[in-house]
């Protein structure tokens, strides 16, 4: 199971029973929300308590408990951690409105194959796993450095991203392999040789062209909100505006423009942000389908979704980082 239970209320406690996290409505980052800012040498030690009032879930039995249990790993050992597991409740026939009980164990996952200091035990000093996911490891990196979704981006030897179904285990020997010294050709060297206006075009294009991707796939799959479209106008207004002569824009108004697209960035990365629209999705279809419609809807919808969102932001962040970097050329 991917996701917690529809309508779901999860709590955490230290050992004091002080609530450390909670959260309604299923929304709860277990990695984010209790190993973040842990950094104590020792593993950490909670409870949890569960319920939800989804009329699937009726009862704490063994199934439905398993489930949860399923998804308290995944989340963790996804981040790279290890967690042990403990029922401090029975499964049984009380309903799932009542809070169900465990009591976790949760520590950092070094690899064997290689020594991590032990006293560096905060997130940004674990070594990733061999088979993490690309997709997984570009999110911890994103969490742990407070940037923006989509923004980080693993790149293989060749200076290209990794698909995000690929493990860190083919990064690494992606770059271990020796690679042949290889002469430029003409083409390349041309490629190099662009004015400020050709890669200011070239760029356009692409962020017009990935944003138009991902806004036909949305229709097409269903997912729309007033919230997308609102930002929908904004995007497309600017980037219709985009095509003025950058070596001819004076530096002050350039400097506006930059300000405008960091501003455009934080509303793309908010209005079409996939865990949104999924979330939405699943609980306008909770009433009208039988079965776990989260974790179908997930299950078809997540990757394709991340893959398109993180393929616009990037040709975004691309346009952003070049008109940044004539800015501070200028100067």
């Amino acid at each position: 199971m991917l996701n917690w239970p529809p309508l779901s209320k999860i709590t955490c406690y230290n050992m004091n029973d002080e609530e450390i996290a909670s959260s309604f409505r299923g929304k709860l980052d277990l990695a984010d929300a209790l190993m973040l800012y842990y950094y104590e040498a020792e593993p950490l030690e909670c409870t949890i308590t569960v319920s939800t009032k989804s009329k699937k879930w009726v009862s704490w039995n063994t199934e439905n408990v398993e489930k949860i249990e399923s998804h308290i790993n995944y989340d963790l050992t996804e981040d790279g951690y290890l967690v042990e597991i403990e029922r401090i409740s029975t499964p049984s026939k009380k309903h799932c409105t009542k809070p169900f009980a465990w009591r976790l164990t949760v520590s950092v996952d070094y690899d064997d194959d290689e020594e991590v200091e032990k006293n560096k035990t905060g997130l940004r000093y674990k070594k990733a796993r061999k088979d993490a996911s690309i997709s997984t490891i570009q999110k911890q990196i994103e969490k742990v450095f407070g940037l923006p979704a989509g923004s980080a981006q693993l790149v293989d030897s060749e200076r290209e991203p990794m698909k995000t179904e690929l493990t860190i285990d083919d990064l690494r020997q992606d770059w271990l392999q020796p690679k042949p010294n290889q002469i430029p050709s003409i083409g390349e060297i041309k490629v190099k040789l662009k004015s400020p206006q050709q890669e200011l075009e070239e760029k356009f294009e692409e962020a017009s062209k990935r944003h138009d991707e991902l806004n036909s796939w949305m229709e097409k799959e269903g997912f729309d909100s007033e919230r997308k479209n609102d930002a929908d106008h904004e995007i497309d207004e600017f980037l219709y505006n985009v095509g003025e002569l950058i070596d001819e824009t004076p530096l002050n108004e350039l400097d506006l423009y930059k300000e405008d697209l960091e501003g455009l960035l934080d509303n793309f990365t908010e209005c079409y942000h996939p865990n949104y629209h999924l979330n939405d999705m699943c609980e306008k279809l909770e009433a009208e389908y039988d079965g776990d419609v989260y974790e179908d809807i997930y299950n078809r919808f997540q990757e394709p979704f991340e893959e398109k969102f993180k393929s616009a932001l990037s040709a975004l962040c691309k346009l952003h980082e070049f008109v940044n970097n004539v800015y501070l050329a200028r100067q």
